[in-house]
């Protein structure tokens, strides 16, 4: 089992990295079409997902902010 996850894990890592360098390299080459699999994709998706939960938590702390103050 803790192989199994060591190996997805790299395996995540390499798509993670592929799909990267297959951007950078569709930017140098200027190509507007752009071909990932399934796992490049979602390993796109997932790092592109890791920085919302700040907007959540702003998001959420004005928001208290407001009530408390309007029920004041």
């Amino acid at each position: 089992p803790l192989t199994s996850i060591i190996t997805k894990r790299q395996d995540r890592k390499m798509a993670q990295q592929t799909a990267k360098t297959k951007i950078e390299q569709a930017k140098q080459d200027d190509t507007q079409q752009l071909e990932l699999n399934r796992d490049e994709w979602e390993q796109l998706q997932v790092s592109g997902m890791d920085k919302t939960w700040k907007d959540e938590y702003c998001i959420v702390s004005v928001v208290s902010i407001l009530n408390i103050s309007s029920t004041s």
